[in-house]
């Protein structure tokens, strides 16, 4: 039983719509699974209609009430063939259903079988500027050279993928989980990394001028001889995080946690902020050698027609 506009009711009791010609029924059970939703405060006025089993009358657009009702019954969404989901977003809206509208504003314009098209067929790289492809996994693909500038990443994986120098300038990676990726030459400029899981990855040489890691873990990743000028890294968790040689000049590390194993050796640090921050903990020597990956880069092997590196 229920309690709906001070009538005890059994919550399994049938409710019939009327939505712009075509009948629905449900259970108020279901109706009431929302109940800041519009459906709620319609049944609640319409509560004595519904014991006398009568046909409640709504003037929307029957084509998307049914995928609403789906959503009521099941918690979930799985973007209905040929619906408009911009449509449904709207009606999603007006009925104040908010979980559901969060669900369609964060469902990605392609999936993984789409970027992986995209990827065999490219002659040169991957162009992915400017798509919503929120909460996709990348893990374990080749990503090297792929244009993600100003994409919509939050809450996407990537995990072992590989990213030379791929590109995720303005990226919203909020959320997201990059792990044990190898990216050198990467760019992140301007990227929003906030909150994320960003860690064991190998990123020599990046670049990611006043990008904004606040809030991330950021352990065991390494930005050796990278571009870090103007970055937020607010409240991160450094531990193990490799910053040597690089240019970290205007970067805000307040609150930052590093340990006996973060690395800060020849850094530019010219007016880099360390405000209520460990970093004295941190590896810092004025003669640290750079990684072996880059000093070895473009060297000469003694066998005949191999490059090292």
């Amino acid at each position: 039983m229920i309690t709906v506009a001070g009538v005890s009711i059994d919550k399994t009791t049938p409710v019939n719509f009327n939505v712009g010609g075509t009948l629905f029924a449900t259970s108020l059970a279901t109706v009431f699974k929302c109940p800041q939703s519009i459906l709620c405060r319609v049944v609640e006025m319409q509560i004595k209609q519904i014991q006398k089993e009568e046909v409640i009358f709504i003037d929307r657009n029957p084509t998307y009430f049914g995928c609403l009702l789906d959503y009521l019954r099941t918690s979930r969404y799985n973007a209905p063939i040929g619906v408009n989901t911009k449509a449904l977003l709207e009606e999603a809206e007006f009925f104040n259903i908010k979980p559901l509208v969060q669900l369609i504003q964060d469902e990605p314009e392609m999936t993984r079988c789409d970027i992986i098209n995209i990827i065999n067929s490219c002659y040169d790289y991957p162009r992915l500027q400017g798509i919503w492809m929120s909460r996709l996994n990348f893990t374990g693909l080749d990503l090297s050279c792929a244009l993600f500038n100003y994409s919509n990443l939050s809450r996407t994986i990537f995990k072992m993928a590989t990213i030379n120098q791929a590109s995720f300038s303005g990226c919203n990676l909020e959320f997201s989980s990059v792990d044990s990726c190898i990216g050198s030459n990467c760019v992140f400029n301007r990227a929003k990394v906030t909150n994320a899981i960003f860690t064991d990855n190998q990123l020599y040489e990046c670049q990611a001028y006043c990008t904004n890691f606040s809030n991330s873990n950021l352990s065991n990743t390494s930005f050796a001889c990278s571009d870090l000028k103007g970055s937020k890294f607010i409240g991160a968790i450094l531990y193990g995080c490799d910053f040597s040689h690089c240019d970290i000049a205007h970067c805000d590390f307040t609150n930052a946690k590093f340990d006996q194993t973060s690395n800060l050796s020849c850094t530019i640090t010219k007016e880099t902020v360390f405000e209520n921050s460990n970093y004295e903990v941190a590896i810092n020597k004025k003669n640290w050698k750079k990684p072996k990956q880059i000093r070895t880069k473009g060297k000469i092997s003694s066998i005949p027609g191999m490059i090292i590196g």
